[in-house]
């Protein structure tokens, strides 16, 4: 399937869109640690935002603060969004944070799409800067996330990780950097350098 990506258009007229986009995100429970928690029945996953409980009003909260900051796009499928691509934290020519959610649960098929903004990021265009370099970071319990980054889109790093028996290469552990369904999980730090990057040489 081919899919289309679009900036975030948070304007008169897409409401709907944008609501169908919050609420998909709540109920994406990987997505969110101990202290973004919903309700015992999760209303996010069959409510609409309008009856959102408290509680899960301050996870969509979240959302919709993280989709005005840094830069989002939509990914399109045939008729309907399928996922969400996010940096954060942009460092204008040096790095930044990427972050993405399917809802459709098909991460394989979404690797053109996914190389597509790394490709955009690293080059210059108007009023952007080309990154030198991107960083994820991923919880333990998304080890599945950490391979494809790893094996389909060249993130990594120098050291291993191994969680049973499978290894990924990372640039670092943040050990105990996560709360979610009541323990505390790694967080793993993976990048990516712009191949037009210099690379530096250590002094002999």
């Amino acid at each position: 399937m081919n899919y289309e990506l679009i900036p975030l258009l948070d304007i008169p007229g897409r409401e709907k869109v944008m609501e169908d986009l919050v609420r998909k995100t709540c109920s994406f429970d990987t997505a969110f640690s101990d202290f973004q928690a919903t309700c015992s029945d999760n209303c996010t996953k069959s409510c609409e935002i309008e009856d959102f409980c408290e509680i899960c009003k301050i996870r969509s909260r979240v959302v919709a603060l993280a989709f005005t900051s840094g830069l989002t796009w939509e990914v399109w499928g045939e008729t309907e969004v399928v996922g969400i691509i996010r940096l954060s934290d942009i460092k204008a020519g040096e790095d930044a944070l990427g972050h993405y959610i399917f809802f459709d649960h098909d991460l394989s098929g979404k690797t053109d799409v996914l190389q597509a903004i790394i490709n955009w990021a690293f080059e210059d265009h108007e009023g952007w800067r080309a990154l030198q370099r991107l960083t994820i970071q991923i919880p333990d319990f998304a080890f599945a996330l950490a391979r494809h980054a790893t094996k389909k889109l060249g993130f990594g790093g120098p050291f291993e990780f191994e969680l049973k028996g499978k290894k990924v290469p990372v640039e670092g552990v943040k050990k105990n950097g996560i709360s979610w369904r009541g323990q505390r999980r790694d967080l793993l730090t993976l990048g990516l350098v712009n191949s037009a990057t210099p690379q530096h040489s250590a002094p002999a």
